[in-house]
């Protein structure tokens, strides 16, 4: 999980510095809008991609996590779980805590609703509420102050009308929802302030076609607000914005060849979609070599006829086996359910003395293969290494494992064979 949130803050910083270098001095907002959303949300589902004209799926069998036994540190190891659990814990505080303050900003905005009156111009609803300190918009509603709307100063609600008409809150509702699963990531809140800069650049640009620019920004200059932290509502006077705003609408207009710039996004999210598939392609490879001195077992697909006795590949099981405790249905989560607990049992119950007795060091190499039965039992356990008794070892703790709840292929229960690397770290 940890090492999936690395790869997302890593995609968004060059992201955001390709934005910075090449597109952030553009006219193009709206291509800049979309730029922001999409790099964004690539950055989530790259690091899952992978793409199948590139990697090589066997779909045999389920490797699961390596278990990591100390000969004399044994304890550090069955540690490496509850330490796992620890950051988990914090993580998910963090992103507790984020929520929370998501729907206190939520209810602080509805609550503005009340007792206020409302004008309906067709388009969007119109909150006049006395002493507003700035305007913004939310959904379809513009909320204002009262006497500023009563001057019949139009060239607001036109800007926040354009807000409205683009949806812009739709995109700051994206940013504050990934701000709660990632609490902790800087980034996400740079995303969220350039959005909303040329959220401004678009509804500027709007205003300006009918209106004249020295009129529409000396209003603006002449009033002063303060900001209100609501960071998914579009404000229309912010002073840190203005001087962007004027300079940008004041600025030429992007030449068609500055277009190239986005073409260059294009190939640069290729290069690293075929970079990040290449690196887990290498992974499998590497897993593979590993596997190839692994006790291989006769495998078959999924027939349209039932069979006597049905073993199913791991890529077509329907529902996988589930370790004892296991209420998740979620394939995946199931498999991370299995492989944290089988990984814990191992670590548990493995004689560390054995590598003591054998005199050996360094980092030796178990590779295990065993077969999860119709009835949930284990079976078929298979082992190989360089000492035939830690192999044996390894044997006799699989063998221990506790019944599982069969894995099912058309409500019938089904066969699934895993394979599982102990790595037992021999250490002073």
């Amino acid at each position: 999980m940890y090492y999936y949130l690395l790869q997302i803050i890593a995609l968004q910083l060059v992201f955001l510095v390709f934005y910075k270098l090449f597109l952030n001095k553009e006219t193009f907002f709206q291509w800049n809008r979309f730029y922001l959303l999409f790099s964004v949300l690539a950055s989530l589902i790259i690091p899952k991609l992978q793409l199948d004209w590139t990697s090589t799926k066997s779909g045999i069998y389920i490797t699961l996590e390596p278990v990591i036994i100390g000969s004399r540190q044994l304890e550090k190891a069955v540690n490496v779980q509850q330490e796992n659990n620890y950051w988990n814990i914090i993580y998910f505080i963090g992103a507790g805590l984020s929520l929370l303050f998501f729907i206190y900003k939520i209810i602080k905005l509805f609550i503005s609703l009340r007792n206020r009156q409302i004008v309906n111009t067709g388009n969007a609803k119109i909150v006049l509420i006395p002493e507003l300190q700035n305007a913004y918009t939310f959904l379809n509603y513009i909320f204002i102050d009262k006497q500023l709307y009563n001057s019949s100063d139009l060239h607001i609600i036109e800007h926040e009308l354009v807000h409205i008409k683009q949806k812009h809150w739709i995109d700051l509702l994206i940013m504050e929802l990934l701000k709660i699963g990632l609490w902790f990531n800087p980034l996400i809140y740079i995303y969220q302030n350039n959005l909303k800069t040329v959220h401004e650049y678009i509804a500027d640009k709007s205003v300006l076609k009918n209106v004249n620019f020295a009129n529409y920004y000396n209003k603006v200059l002449q009033l002063t607000f303060k900001t209100q932290k609501i960071s998914f509502a579009n404000e229309f006077y912010k002073s840190s914005l203005i001087k962007k705003r004027i300079k940008m609408q004041k600025k030429k207009k992007s030449g068609n060849w500055a277009k190239v710039k986005y073409a260059g996004f294009i190939l640069l999210l290729m290069s690293i979609t075929l970079f990040v598939d290449a690196c887990q392609t290498k992974e499998q490879e590497n897993n593979k070599e590993a596997e190839k001195n692994t006790p291989t077992v006769t495998k078959q697909k999924v027939a349209e006829s039932d069979t006597q006795d049905l073993e199913v590949a791991y890529q077509y099981i329907e529902k996988a086996p589930m370790y004892q405790g296991c209420t998740e249905i979620d394939q995946k989560k199931i498999n991370d359910y299995n492989s944290k607990s089988i990984s814990k049992f191992v670590g548990d119950n493995f004689n560390k003395d054995i590598a003591d007795k054998l005199s050996i060091e360094g980092k030796i190499k178990i590779m295990t293969q065993f077969t999860i039965q119709k009835d949930g039992s284990i079976g078929n356990v298979k082992a190989r290494s360089k000492y035939k008794e830690l192999a044996d070892e390894a044997k006799r703790v699989i063998k221990l494992l506790p019944k599982f709840t069969p894995g099912e292929q058309k409500a019938k229960p089904a066969k699934v064979t895993y394979t599982l690397p102990i790595i037992f770290n021999i250490t002073e």
